[in-house]
């Protein structure tokens, strides 16, 4: 697992997003909309490398996301640990490795790490209506801007992983 150094390579990739995310949710402070696309840190993994490499990067990426953390440390570790795990199961009991499918998966590990992050950082305001608007605005607009992002993560993965000289196994068809 460590021997395989891709983890350090997606870790750059990791790291870059998570800086171009700041930025973004940073510009749109204003409108009280927060862009939410960490289901990239953990699909980008499953397309390009094997699953003990994968989860490494995963879990120092999460870590590093729970640093600054409105919840307990390590919430979002176990989280994103198990969605891998879950997701890359079910990636490889799929015969079609299709884009259409690709991003179907991809929609819906956004959703359900958005869905049960929100819950565990507004755990008192379940009965609020503007709490519930404010999630589903933040998920509409999280998962409109990850069709755009998707493709450039990709590239940017695989090009890291070409530039330090490994060779992925690009399974997407």
């Amino acid at each position: 697992m460590i021997k395989n150094p891709k983890w350090l390579s997606l870790l750059l990739g990791n790291c870059i997003l998570i800086f171009v995310m700041q930025l973004i949710n940073n510009g749109l402070g204003a409108l009280t909309i927060n862009i939410y696309i960490n289901a990239l840190f953990l699909f980008i993994p499953i397309l390009l490398v094997p699953y003990s490499t994968g989860l490494l990067s995963v879990i120092i990426t999460s870590c590093i996301l729970d640093a600054s953390a409105l919840f307990p440390f390590g919430t979002s570790t176990v989280l994103f640990s198990l969605v891998y795990t879950v997701y890359f199961w079910i990636y490889q009991r799929f015969k079609s490795h299709s884009d259409l499918h690709n991003m179907l998966l991809l929609q819906s590990a956004n959703a359900i790490t958005f869905s049960l992050m929100s819950v565990f950082i507004n755990s008192s305001n379940y009965s609020n209506f503007y709490f519930w608007a404010s999630i589903l605005l933040n998920l509409f607009f999280s998962q409109i801007l990850l069709l755009f992002i998707t493709r450039w993560f990709l590239s940017l993965q695989y090009s890291l992983l070409n530039c330090f000289a490994f060779k992925s196994q690009f399974r997407s068809g």
